[in-house]
């Protein structure tokens, strides 16, 4: 019996070296042989056109004599690589590995957090697609299995780990088309059936780790004006930040007065009447003359800068609560002088002997003693109406009561006696100076003096 086919001494299927190129990340491990089809007549190249196969480029050959990495010799991207070879496309069919991708992260990143990584480290044709995008940023992938992942501005600011899900195929090069890709399907379905082919596609999860890159607010300074004639001093606090982040401003309080902040970082400063009047009187400490906060300045991912701030007080003979007090009994007014309670009488050595200034209704002005008014009520002058509570008419103290002379600080208060009597026309005012003590004088001698107010409690 003679053999229909003389070619049947030849072997079908020859040993010969692959393409590195050509081949995905385990298919190679595996891939022994290469296939080379003959005809009746001897070995010939066949035209595999209609099949949907060309033959692979010089260009693949070449790789490696030019030097490169065994993963970059054998890495091809897919939009540009050449028609695999008739093995790869045998062991595809029926002997093809899942792919195993191994995602590694590049080193370092960029000042927005910007992350970059591979999924491809044997350089395997492979194709990629998103599964599963990040929670926290966005990702591309490349066709050659390298990745660029960008994290939100919000989770670049504070770090941390995100992930996504790749699928990797590692038979997309190796798919025919038409009626060779009908049969080649159906055999490679038959052999993944019977465990010799296992799975095209593998989904991995990859993570990206990101490196907080907050940085806290630079502080520029900040200015500040001369206090205003109600002691209200304005400023403001200038900062920027290098991440472009939105700055907030917070303020403390302040020991001597109170302060607001805007969002923009203005501030204003009123100090207490008490304040003013420390800083007013003799042998105040340089301490009373200035008042301190701190401004602190945030961008919102935990970055923040303490600014503390300077502020001047002006010194004002301002009356407070307890300055101005009556006798309930005999409708006497004491007005507190700027003199202190230390100031001795001269040869007695007794304190407090300037420290109040008495007007009474028949006497006239006389010095007293903190001890002479502790037990009489405070007089209050609240803005510019007369005091709510319910004293004779004659001991009032209306608008324009207290005077202060703008020159020397001296401080004056109407008296009870009616000016447009003779008798009494030099009694209408008692006045505390700081050197001759207390004076009576009349109207006239006040003329260009301010007006003092006396607030409520």
């Amino acid at each position: 019996m003679t053999t229909k086919n003389s070619a049947s001494a030849e072997t079908l299927v020859q040993r010969v070296q692959p393409t590195p190129a050509t081949l995905s990340a385990a298919s190679e491990a595996g891939l022994a042989k290469r296939s080379t089809l003959t005809s009746p007549r001897g070995p010939s190249s066949l035209d595999l056109t209609g099949l949907g196969l060309a033959r692979p480029n010089a260009q693949q050959g070449k790789m490696a004599a030019y030097g490169q990495s065994e993963a970059a010799a054998k890495r091809v991207d897919p939009a540009h690589a050449s028609a695999p070879s008739l093995g790869a496309i045998f062991h595809y069919t029926f002997f093809n590995q899942a792919p195993n991708a191994r995602p590694v992260q590049s080193l370092g990143q960029s000042d927005t957090g910007v992350v970059t990584g591979d999924l491809n480290q044997t350089g395997s044709a492979l194709t990629y697609s998103l599964a599963q995008a990040p929670a926290k940023g966005s990702v591309t992938i490349g066709t050659d299995g390298s990745y660029v992942y960008t994290p939100t501005t919000d989770f670049a600011h504070i770090g941390g780990t995100d992930t996504f899900r790749v699928t990797l195929d590692s038979g997309q090069a190796y798919r025919l088309t038409g009626v060779a890709g009908a049969l080649q399907s159906l055999l490679h379905s038959l052999a993944q059936a019977v465990g010799l082919s296992g799975p095209d596609a593998t989904t991995v999860v990859v993570t990206a780790s990101i490196t907080a890159v907050n940085k806290p607010p630079t502080i520029t300074g900040y200015t500040t004006t001369d206090p205003g004639p109600n002691g209200v001093v304005t400023g403001v606090v200038t900062a920027t930040d290098p991440n472009g982040d939105a700055l907030a401003y917070a303020v403390s309080t302040p020991g001597k007065g109170s302060v607001t902040v805007t969002a923009n970082g203005e501030f204003t400063y009123t100090p207490t009447i008490d304040a003013r009047r420390n800083a007013y009187l003799p042998g105040a400490p340089a301490t009373a003359l200035s008042d301190q906060f701190t401004v602190t300045v945030s961008d919102g991912y935990g970055g923040s800068i303490p600014v503390p701030v300077t502020v001047s007080i002006s010194p004002a003979l301002t009356y407070v609560t307890g300055d101005v007090k009556r006798d309930p009994t005999t409708g006497r007014i004491a007005l507190r002088t700027v003199f202190p309670e230390s100031t001795q009488q001269p040869g007695t050595g007794t304190p407090g002997w300037l420290t109040w200034l008495i007007a009474t209704p028949n006497v006239g002005p006389i010095i007293g003693q903190t001890s002479d008014v502790d037990s009489w009520d405070n007089l209050y002058l609240v803005g510019t109406t007369l005091d709510s509570q319910s004293y004779d008419s004659s001991v009032s103290l209306p608008t324009n009561s207290v005077l202060r002379n703008p020159q020397n600080g001296a401080v004056a208060i109407r008296t009870i006696f009616d000016e447009t009597d003779p008798t009494f026309t030099n009694m209408a005012w008692d006045v505390a100076t700081t050197s001759q003590g207390a004076l009576i004088v009349s109207s006239a001698s006040l003329q260009g003096w301010d007006v003092l107010f006396v607030p409520s409690n």
